[in-house]
């Protein structure tokens, strides 16, 4: 399906995790080559890595609506069991799944456990997840305020208020199950951790993307951003600020202009960066950048601001 890390890897995956705990489902994570933002051919695409799966088939998801929408628009609901009724059957996934390289096991799920061969392998198909669960399901957390219903969207509701909901519908599922792997968590405590004699330093994060996105979003100018760097090193002159952003430009602006507001040494970014793009293209359609890389550098910085 479409969209890069954030959306794949937190709100659909939030999404599907939500949905299998309401219906007492063991979830296991294997992605491919359908979600082409974040899969890349070389790293992911093993051709000679196939897992198989023996468990029954035959179970499909319905459909449900929430009783607050007067429009009806649905996302995924009760599972149920197909016309063939459930029959065994070996899946076989091919390529190394994706997930693994970057997060642990959602779960303790094996395949290949015996136990498991009487029990259904269920997965939803694409409109279970755009449009169900990317904009109509009311209990996965929406990143964004638009492309969904109004009474999910909720107009007339402050926006920090709708946004602390948001925090509160993925919190769990993200602190249990979303969990960068080792490799991961050192690159993102090593982009922010503080170096001496700043190791107890406050952090203040900034996320600036000015890359692809606009003009469907705001573009909100970096000098807007300053004012906020320079009221929170009034507070903590020892303090540091993390700057995440797809942009190339947004960077060097930052290095050109803010010298004179603020000591640029309290500023950090994720060193070496590649995905950066110097106009509206997105980092992870830049030719000369791997979705490999971008994915481990989109996460790293998630995790930092994190």
């Amino acid at each position: 399906v479409g969209g890069a890390s954030g959306a794949i890897f937190f709100q659909f995956m939030v999404g599907m995790l939500r949905w299998a705990e309401q219906h007492n489902y063991k979830p296991w994570v294997h992605m491919n080559s359908k979600s082409e933002k974040v899969y890349d051919p070389i790293v992911h695409g093993n051709t000679n890595v196939t897992t198989e799966v023996n468990m029954l088939k035959g179970m499909k998801i319905g459909w449900a609506r929430d009783p607050s929408d007067p429009l009806g628009y649905m996302f995924p609901g009760l599972p149920y069991k197909g016309s063939s009724g459930l029959k065994p059957h070996i899946f076989q996934f091919e390529g190394t799944g994706i997930w693994n390289h970057y997060f642990e096991p959602v779960s303790d799920f094996v395949p290949g456990d015996p136990s498991c061969r009487n029990k259904p392998l269920v997965t939803m198909d694409y409109d279970h997840i755009l449009p169900g669960l990317h904009s109509q399901a009311p209990w996965v957390p929406h990143p964004w305020r638009y492309w969904m219903p109004d009474h999910i969207q909720k107009p007339d509701e402050p926006m920090q208020t709708w946004l602390d909901d948001q925090r509160l519908k993925a919190s769990d599922i993200v602190i249990q199950m979303i969990r960068p792997n080792p490799y991961l968590e050192q690159r993102a405590r090593c982009a922010v951790l503080p170096p001496p004699p700043r190791t107890s330093a406050k952090i203040l994060g900034m996320h600036i993307r000015h890359g692809d996105k606009w003009p469907s979003r705001d573009r909100i100018p970096v000098s807007t951003f300053l004012l906020f760097a320079k009221a929170f090193l009034k507070e903590h002159p020892l303090g540091l600020i993390y700057v995440a952003t797809d942009s190339s430009l947004v960077w060097e602006e930052i290095q050109t202009t803010w010298d004179k507001h603020l000591p640029l040494d309290n500023i950090r970014r994720q060193p070496s960066v590649q995905g950066l793009s110097a106009n509206d293209t997105a980092a992870f359609d830049l030719p000369t950048v791997s979705h490999h890389r971008t994915n481990i550098e989109a996460l790293t910085d998630i995790f930092a601001l994190s």
